[in-house]
């Protein structure tokens, strides 16, 4: 807050100067313009430059998220824990996803395989004797309907486990965690991928906004 004003103060001072110099009508936009964006480009960049702090006179320059590196690990944490990776989202994307045929296939496997586990002692040894083969066929069957019912009532099953799968994952306090130990440049490679692809357009609104106040301007005086 306090370096914007401080930048917005010194481009205003020259902006003011060269208005009484140099006194034509599209000198305050292109001026404005060039302000804008300037203020904002520079903005963008102290937020992750210098990666690494650098003593300037006593005075430590490092970029503004990196400085504050831990707050910042909580609050994605929090953001990332609470709005994306849910347990809700993550059993929508396995259960209705591109991918549930999968997941479902694989859940009916394992399914099976606890039944066969289940039967086993049934199977084997000497009760295997006792066992005829419509009772085989019939576990079959049991095995196969069991499987589909809880296969394809998978999604709310699994609803009523999210409450424990927030838990057991601890995804706010992990990632904060993890993020508060990256090194520098790590955790600047994380966080500022997010940003880049729309700095090109915070420029260009800083030095639109510019613009039609130096217009603006220009009505007023």
């Amino acid at each position: 807050r306090n370096s914007g004003a401080w930048m917005g103060g010194f481009f205003g001072l020259v902006q003011m100067i060269l208005w009484i110099f140099w006194h034509e009508w599209w000198v305050l936009p292109v001026l404005g313009f060039a302000v804008g964006s300037c203020t904002n480009f520079i903005a963008l960049l102290v937020i992750f430059r210098p990666i690494n702090p650098i003593n300037i006179c006593g005075y430590n320059l490092h970029g503004f998220f990196l400085k504050r590196q831990a707050e910042v690990s909580k609050c994605y944490g929090k953001l990332i824990a609470g709005k994306v990776m849910t347990a809700e989202h993550l059993n929508k994307e396995l259960m209705c996803g591109k991918n549930k045929d999968l997941v479902l296939a694989l859940a009916h496997k394992r399914i099976s395989f606890a039944f066969d586990k289940s039967v086993a002692p049934l199977k084997q040894g000497p009760l295997s004797l006792a066992v005829p083969s419509t009772v085989e066929r019939a576990l079959e069957n049991m095995k196969k309907k069991i499987a589909d019912e809880i296969a394809n009532d998978m999604y709310n099953l699994m609803r009523e486990l999210e409450p424990y799968m927030t838990e057991a994952m601890d995804l706010e306090n992990l990632l904060r965690t993890r993020m508060s130990a990256l090194p520098n440049a790590d955790f600047e490679g994380l966080l500022h991928p997010i940003f880049q692809e729309d700095e090109p357009k915070l420029v260009l609104v800083g030095g639109v906004l510019g613009a039609l106040l130096g217009f603006l301007q220009i009505r007023m005086f």
